[in-house]
């Protein structure tokens, strides 16, 4: 910004016109904070709200790669043992299966 914050913002309303960086929320950041220092705030707030929107997409779009990741992670796991008791003995379903028994009492 050596020459100051309008000839910073006409290079980047040049950069932005192409089109090409319409979803980088930097841009638009950037182009926000010009236009509040050369007083144009209602067109800053647009700019920022623009790039507020952008960012949320990016950590919406992160989190469900995450959930992604833990969701596939999870159905690779061996399915939790499920436990019963009768009387003071307690079996895990593996063992209730393992031997045959047909099972009156519910697993917690």
């Amino acid at each position: 910004m050596i020459d100051g914050p309008p000839k910073a913002l006409s290079l980047i309303d040049e950069i932005a016109i192409t089109g090409d960086l319409e979803n980088y929320h930097l841009l638009h950041a950037a182009r926000a904070d010009l236009l509040r220092r050369v007083g144009m705030p209602k067109e800053a707030a647009q700019s920022y709200e623009h790039a507020l929107a952008l960012v949320a997409i990016l950590l919406f779009s992160a989190s469900c790669r995450d959930e992604i990741t833990t969701a596939a992670n999870e159905s690779k796991r061996e399915a939790p043992v499920q436990s019963g008791r009768i009387g003071s003995a307690v079996f895990c379903r593996r063992d209730v299966e393992a031997i045959n028994l047909s099972s009156p009492f519910s697993f917690t």
